[in-house]
């Protein structure tokens, strides 16, 4: 779109009023952004995890911010902003490097099960991607 700014000059000339245009400059509406003009309600795709939009004349950019997986293994893709985890939800077993499936439980060769903290989220922090393991005594009669 294209707004028409005009500023003119008003008199009074031999009792009449008398209008002098002195300057009409056809200004566009939109934003500048980065150094390309957006039309009025256009997006921007620079960013997938900071998208903008043209609003009214200004540029409204939002900051997403994602979850922690919760996957030793997630993957991001170019054009999104937040991580997946395309083989579900996981963690490592104790040697660092075994990855078990969220829900499945591991003998080890000490006795003890190993399983994925199964709480919303696995809580916070790489700590909580890995798996608890428990030794169940063995009552004798």
């Amino acid at each position: 779109m294209i707004g028409v700014i005009g500023i003119a000059l008003v008199g009074i000339v031999g009792g009449a009023a008398v209008t002098n245009p002195i300057l009409t400059t056809a200004m566009p509406k939109g934003c500048m952004h980065n150094g390309k003009m957006y039309k009025d309600g256009e997006k921007t795709t620079s960013n997938p995890c900071s998208p903008c939009f043209c609003n009214s004349g200004f540029m409204a950019c939002l900051a997403i911010d994602c979850m922690m997986p919760n996957c030793v293994d997630p993957v991001r893709k170019p054009d999104q902003c937040c991580s997946t985890c395309p083989n579900g939800a996981n963690c490592y077993l104790p040697d660092g490097s075994t990855i078990l499936k969220d829900g499945d439980a591991q003998k080890m060769a000490d006795g003890s099960t190993c399983k994925c903290a199964s709480r919303f989220g696995f809580g916070f922090g790489p700590a909580n991607l890995k798996a608890r393991c428990s030794q169940i005594a063995e009552i004798k009669p």
